[in-house]
């Protein structure tokens, strides 16, 4: 018995969408794994800042973001429905991150404004997305 989950057609700009989106998730692992191997560390993502830094834990953070984002790309590039669900966590995990740092002062509250709406705009656009993931094949 084949169950219906979505009933929306996978539009031709998700697939273009999906593809730069796989595409940053293999540069992300590809990063996090050059970032575990050198010891080269992201301090902060957004003004793009790097230490050198001989923490344990930080080289083993870089070897799970790794392992996240080539799980990311290789949900995208094989449609499994569940890489839709864990997107959410993602992007709940990358709030958190925006809303700790305007706690502690780090950036400018403009700006956390302004990422806490760009944050917002990728959630309105991922729900949209999980037509691509749930694909009704033909056959009952």
């Amino acid at each position: 018995m084949c169950s219906q989950r979505a009933e929306e057609t996978v539009r031709e700009d998700d697939y273009l969408e999906m593809y730069f989106l796989e595409a940053f998730c293999i540069f992300a692992s590809l990063a996090s794994l050059t970032w575990f191997i050198l010891e080269i560390h992201p301090v902060d993502w957004l003004y793009s800042l790097f230490s050198i830094a001989h923490s344990n834990l930080m080289r083993y953070t870089s070897l799970l973001h790794f392992f996240l984002f080539s799980a990311g790309a290789y949900g995208i590039h094989r449609r499994v429905p569940v890489t839709w669900k864990l997107g959410w966590g993602g992007l709940g995990i990358l709030f958190v991150d925006v809303t700790i740092r305007a706690l502690t002062g780090w950036h400018d509250p403009l700006m956390v404004v302004l990422l806490e709406l760009i944050v917002g705009m990728m959630g309105v656009w991922w729900k949209d997305r999980k037509s691509y993931f749930y694909v009704v094949k033909g056959g009952a």
